[in-house]
């Protein structure tokens, strides 16, 4: 099994690049809150989606938003 590359190091520093724009709280009515932590955690599991087709993305984010 290969570790992470110099590929991976790079699309994972433009998600973190990218999560800088997004807003602190976005707030709906009836609507649960969604973070800047929300957002992030989910452009990390669209991208090792890609990467992996085994990626378990529900045990990701019970991992890091739980």
């Amino acid at each position: 099994m290969a570790g992470l590359t110099k590929q991976h190091f790079i699309e994972i520093a433009k998600i973190i690049k990218e999560s800088r724009k997004f807003p602190i709280e976005i707030r709906e009515t009836n609507k649960p809150m969604v973070t800047n932590v929300d957002l992030l955690v989910n452009a990390f599991s669209n991208y090792f989606k890609t990467q992996n087709p085994l990626f378990n993305e529900n045990q990701f984010k019970k991992a890091c938003l739980e």
